[in-house]
């Protein structure tokens, strides 16, 4: 993620003012009524809360005007006392004079909790900025009156050092260090792109969303903000608001790369290609070895009929690129055109070679989330495996791939493939059975991108499968019932055991589990592991698949059970579930 302009001279970017945080044991001044500065993490003195707001902060406007005509920014100085009024209050700095009065009339009139040391109400020197905007509601920050004795270079280095956590996927660390700079500096701008990106990829989708929302209030201009609020719009599914946030910064920002390229790739897999070209063509313009862009730009291009062009250009993406996914991504695309497939099945082989070589170095003793991200990654390269066979005719080897893949992901278009192979192969009952498991995915939490078009095709199978009179909607209550025990055995408690243990298995290339750990939790349960090692149906495998998978699971034994129940993980669990272990963040326990 380009975040170029975040490093360079931040000293520009940064209004230095301290965010109240209390620091233990500093005890308020002798004076009662000599007002204490508000606590930061470099407060050495007597300190005070942050005096928080009560009751309505609302902008006194003179008769006949309107908020909509005021711009600009106005930061006064003020004392809120032990009983929450205002005193003291002067203007330290005006963008605009006109905004003087009506700044200093509407602190008159706020209400506050007061700031407090050890627990007493104390008066406060606080500093007030109110921004008035065309576009929103005025906004009201509150900071420390005492200007940031920080040293302008370390901050520089805080903000550098999250971006860089950020570069190398820490994220923990990114929104830590980047919280550490709002602390200090609280209105700080850009800061929060790096934090919001962040907190995204720890999936606390509110809290990024403030993030970003909060940028674009501190910078109405920003070059990012919007964009990186439309990432996370995306992530969420929220298609049409992620549409909505890229074209606003193509508005702000119309020289900047990412809005283009992120609206035409987005439209390209919403299948509104022309829609997608004209931002899809601005982005090559302005980079034109982007292997993400050039892919998109293929895809639409076998959308709009024109072939060759388009496997041109998806080659050139894949070998730009370089990964698995890209080859991976080239051949789906082929096959869900029926285009070339002989030439898919060849890019779907690199795709899968190319995985398969790290994962056959693996060791369950040294299991680590990578490992756990190319299992999941593996289910999507099998699934386009099996859909390239079904093209071609040759149902058995489709099916064989389209099983593992739904064993270790399943989701809404790994369902409709398998529902679609299995009614090409007149298993009638087994494919309206797979339809509707198909529909129910579509409710698991996922990172990955989901297509409505596959749940509405498996809408339109099992409608005609199941006939007149059949209840659509009970059969789909049936398979979420289904999906809840997918992947599940019981095995016998002879000791009565109780408690919770996490194993990794190792499956062979024909769906033998040859190794079984426990990784966590009760030490007591260890012993299931041989009992683990002879549980072979839950692991179904493709035909020559030539590789070890590392699988998760988590057994379960109740007071006063003779069996113990045990739940293989599907792949983004384990993945998402090491993630977050290796991050030493709290976890909450598999279901």
């Amino acid at each position: 993620m380009d975040f170029c302009l975040m490093r360079g001279s931040l000293k520009t970017l940064f209004f230095v003012t301290a965010l109240g945080v209390m620091v233990p044991g500093l005890r308020a001044a002798q004076n009662d009524d000599k007002p204490l500065q508000v606590c930061t993490p470099l407060s050495t003195g007597p300190c005070g809360t942050l005096p928080r707001f009560k009751g309505s902060r609302s902008v006194k406007v003179p008769a006949g005007e309107s908020l909509m005509d005021l711009e600009g920014t106005v930061i006064l100085n003020l004392v809120v006392t032990a009983e929450g009024s205002p005193r003291d209050i002067e203007v330290t700095e005006s963008t605009a004079g006109e905004l003087r009065k009506i700044a200093l009339e509407t602190a008159k009139s706020w209400r506050f909790e007061p700031g407090t040391c050890e627990g007493k109400a104390v008066p406060t020197q606080i500093l007030a900025r109110i921004s008035f905007s065309a576009t929103h509601e005025p906004m009201v920050q509150l900071g420390s009156a005492q200007m940031s004795s920080a040293d302008p270079k370390k901050i520089e280095k805080m903000a550098a050092e999250a971006a860089q956590a950020l570069d190398r996927r820490d994220y923990p660390a990114a929104v830590a260090t980047a919280q550490d700079v709002l602390a200090l500096v609280p209105l700080a701008q850009r800061i929060r792109l790096v934090l919001g990106m962040a907190l995204l990829e720890l999936d606390r989708y509110e809290e990024a969303e403030a993030a970003l929302q909060e940028e674009i209030k501190l910078d109405p201009a920003s070059p990012f903000a919007y964009d990186r609020l439309g990432r996370i719009y995306w992530r969420e599914h929220k298609y049409e608001d992620a549409i909505t946030q890229f074209k606003k910064q193509i508005n702000t920002t119309p020289e900047g790369f990412d809005a283009y390229a992120d609206l035409g790739v987005l439209l390209c897999g919403r299948k509104r290609c022309s829609e997608a070209m004209s931002s899809l063509d601005k982005a090559m313009a302005m980079s034109p070895n982007q292997s993400r862009v050039l892919m998109a730009h293929g895809e639409c291009k076998l959308d709009l009929g024109e072939t060759e062009k388009a496997i041109r250009e998806m080659e050139d993406a894949a070998n730009q690129s370089g990964s698995a996914d890209s080859w991976n991504q080239a051949a789906y695309r082929m096959a869900q055109r029926s285009v070339e497939l002989e030439r898919a099945q060849a890019w779907s082989d690199s795709a899968i070679s190319i995985l398969s070589a790290p994962m056959k170095s693996g060791s369950l003793e040294h299991v680590k989330p990578t490992q756990l991200r190319w299992v999941h990654s593996m289910a999507e390269y099998w699934d386009t495996r099996s859909w390239i066979y079904y093209r071609r005719g040759n149902s058995e080897m489709a099916q064989s791939f389209a099983e593992a893949a739904w064993s270790l992901r399943p989701s809404p278009t790994m369902g409709n493939h398998l529902g679609q192979i299995y009614e090409n192969l007149g298993r009638t009952d087994d494919a309206q059975r797979m339809f509707a498991l198909a529909i129910a995915a579509a409710n698991l939490p996922t990172k990955a991108a989901t297509r409505p078009e596959d749940q509405a095709e498996a809408m339109d199978h099992l409608t005609k499968l199941a006939g007149a009179g059949v209840h659509i909607p009970g059969l789909i209550e049936k398979a979420k019932a289904e999906l809840d025990s997918q992947n599940s055995v019981t095995v016998p408690n002879y000791g009565k055991l109780i408690g919770n243990g996490d194993f990794l298995m190792e499956v062979s290339a024909d769906g033998k589990v040859t190794e079984v750990r426990e990784i966590s939790g009760d030490h007591t349960l260890a012993f299931f592991s041989d009992v683990l090692q002879k549980t072979q149906s839950l692991f179904p495998m493709p035909k020559d698949a030539g590789i070890e998978l590392a699988r998760r699971g988590r057994l379960t034994c109740e007071s006063g059970s003779t069996q113990c129940r045990f739940k293989v993980l599907r792949s983004e669990e384990a993945w998402d579930l090491a993630v977050k272990e290796a991050r030493n963040t709290p976890v909450r326990a598999a279901e």
